[in-house]
């Protein structure tokens, strides 16, 4: 009871009430960043999802788990916000350059794929989605050692996925 009372002076002490006019707007922009964290976190948790679930099916195969590759998810993680914004269309153009960026930072690559999708609320649905189409399935099922996974959303919501898979 004490430390909640003393986190409340501590509150007020240094936060104090902001009325409606000037600066009032800073506290919204704080919460809309606040926000766009949680959606980002949100994004990254089903990514890591995608990954888990991927890894599972590959188990159930006796095949090796695919390592999260942090560059080849930076790289996912722009095509699928580009696709997004509209600012490339949804499908796999740009996929060499994608794939050029990545050989450039980890070297040589002997096997590339990737899968793309949108509209899926949750990475399980994209998953499910991917194994009952050959081409999709065929890539998860490759013998890669890399993957890198984005997830963006459009501004209605729709979530974009993009996983890259290498060897």
């Amino acid at each position: 009871m004490r430390i909640l009372f003393l986190f409340r002076i501590l509150f007020l002490w240094f936060m104090p009430a902001m009325p409606p006019g000037p600066g009032w707007g800073e506290r919204e922009v704080h919460r809309q960043g606040a926000a766009m964290d949680a959606k980002t976190q949100s994004q990254e948790a089903m990514a890591l999802e995608v990954l888990d679930l991927v890894n599972r099916h590959r188990k159930t195969l006796g095949m090796p788990a695919l390592r999260l590759s942090p560059i080849e998810s930076s790289v996912a993680q722009k095509h699928s916000s580009e696709m997004a914004s509209g600012k490339t269309p949804f499908g796999h153009d740009g996929l060499q350059q994608r794939i050029d960026v990545i050989s450039r930072q980890i070297g040589p690559l002997s096997a590339e794929a990737e899968n793309v999708a949108f509209g899926p609320r949750d990475a399980k649905s994209v998953v499910d989605m991917w194994l009952k189409s050959q081409l999709h399935r065929g890539n998860m099922e490759g013998a890669y050692t890399l993957t890198g996974i984005g997830v963006s959303a459009d501004r209605q919501g729709r979530l974009y996925f993009t996983q890259i898979f290498t060897r």
